[in-house]
Order: C-alpha cells, then sequence, then structure tokens
C-alpha cells in the first residue's frame, strides 16, 4: 500500500521544525500542499519562491540556513519491509 506524506520543514531565527502529515491519495496530498502553500505566502515575506507540483521552497536570498519554509510530497511504500 501506498501512502502520501506531505513533509514540511522550515528555519526561523535559527530554530527549526518539521511536520509530517500522511494521506491514502495524491489528490488529497496535494490539495493540503497547495492549502499550506497559500497560508506560507500569507503569513511569511519571503523574496524567493520554487514551486512544482510536489514542491514548495520559500527563503529569504541569502539566508536560507537562517528563515525558509520547505514542503514536499513524497511516496511511501508502506508494505515494503526495511
Amino acid at each position: 500500500m501506498k501512502v502520501y506524506v506531505v513533509v514540511e520543514d522550515w528555519s526561523c531565527d535559527f530554530e527549526s521544525g518539521e511536520s509530517i502529515v500522511a494521506f491514502s491519495t495524491m489528490e488529497k496530498a496535494r490539495a493540503y500542499m497547495n492549502n499550506r502553500i497559500e497560508e506560507i505566502q500569507q503569513e511569511y515575506d519571503y523574496d524567493t519562491t520554487e514551486i512544482t507540483e510536489t514542491y514548495g521552497d520559500f527563503y529569504n536570498e541569502g539566508y536560507y540556513r537562517e528563515n525558509h519554509t520547505s514542503i514536499r510530497i513524497e511516496e511511501v511504500d508502506i508494505d515494503k519491509e526495511v
């Protein structure tokens, strides 16, 4: 079985964090990610934005380590043995 995981990591003033949310379909994962992208764009004043269907990266040029938000969708096969 495959699940689609939205991974969001951020850094703000040298503090950082990560959130992971799993979905049963790619469509649900994309809808969640697109909603988060809108929230990120409204909440933060990043000057550089890179967005694809499964990835978003937001940061201020030259200050990625101090302030950024990245979000991506990963496909995970949960039946596969590790």
